[in-house]
């Protein structure tokens, strides 16, 4: 009894810290991203815009994940001033596979599929495709559990025809695990992020700006700009795991792939 009194005279006074745009010490950005996993799935569209020394590209497409299961896909079409490449992205857990014509003059003859195991990633990986190609919806509400308060909050505004309420959160270093290979390997830093939430507490949108290294093992950041939207969650999501004949393990040891 005497705990529920003390928090009934806290609350006034954590109302009043709160003003000037701010949350107060709700996280309505992380309760959100919470929610939208709870719904099961989702769909996604997502465009970004990838630079780095000598080089620029944008990624633009469609996707689904099942956070029951965790497994999704990703449609995407990567652009240059001088290409445009389809790419097909499958998850499963840690583990995701790309197919593109980007790969037919690399891969073996019978080889389709790129394989990269997250959870096996080493600095001799090479090229960041996590962070640059394949961020699923999963990987985004993830970074939106790990904000800090206080959540600014922007006010109303309106997505694809639904009313939203607009934040702006930072992640909270210490909330971001240091078991996770690719983050020690890719260092991302993010600036605040803006996210727009619906009445039903799903994440209907999210904009991200921040660094990463294009490469594993070199230095060079890559600065990227994405925003990804989020509907119809509940669709059906399933996904199909590539054949083993028509794949190359990116993250096999050296002679083993």
């Amino acid at each position: 009894m005497r705990r529920l009194l003390v928090l009934a005279l806290l609350l006034p006074m954590a109302s009043a810290c709160g003003g000037g745009g701010s949350s107060g010490t709700l996280n309505p950005v992380a309760d959100a991203a919470s929610k939208t996993v709870d719904a099961g799935t989702e769909l996604s569209t997502t465009s970004s815009r990838v630079s780095y020394p000598q080089q620029t590209f944008s990624v633009a497409g469609d996707g689904g994940y099942n956070h029951a299961t965790s497994e999704g896909w990703q449609q995407l079409t990567l652009r240059t001033k001088a290409t445009r490449l389809k790419l097909d992205e499958i998850f499963i857990h840690k583990v995701f596979w790309l197919k593109s014509n980007l790969f037919e003059d690399v891969l073996p003859a019978g080889k389709e599929w790129l394989k990269v195991d997250t959870a096996k990633a080493t600095r001799n990986t090479g090229f960041n495709f996590k962070g640059l190609w394949a961020q699923t919806s999963a990987d985004v509400l993830d970074q939106l559990r790990r904000t800090a308060t206080p959540v600014k909050t922007i006010g109303k505004e309106t997505v694809d025809g639904v009313e939203t309420t607009h934040y702006r959160a930072t992640v909270d270093p210490k909330q971001v695990p240091t078991t996770d290979r690719i983050l020690k390997l890719t260092s991302p830093a993010y600036k605040p992020i803006d996210v727009w939430v619906d009445g039903d507490h799903h994440v209907r949108q999210v904009k991200l700006d921040f660094t990463t290294r294009a490469y594993t093992n070199e230095a060079t950041r890559a600065h990227v700009l994405m925003t990804m939207k989020l509907s119809e969650f509940g669709a059906t999501v399933d996904v199909e795991q590539p054949q083993a004949a028509t794949v190359v393990d990116a993250t096999a040891p050296a002679g083993t792939g």
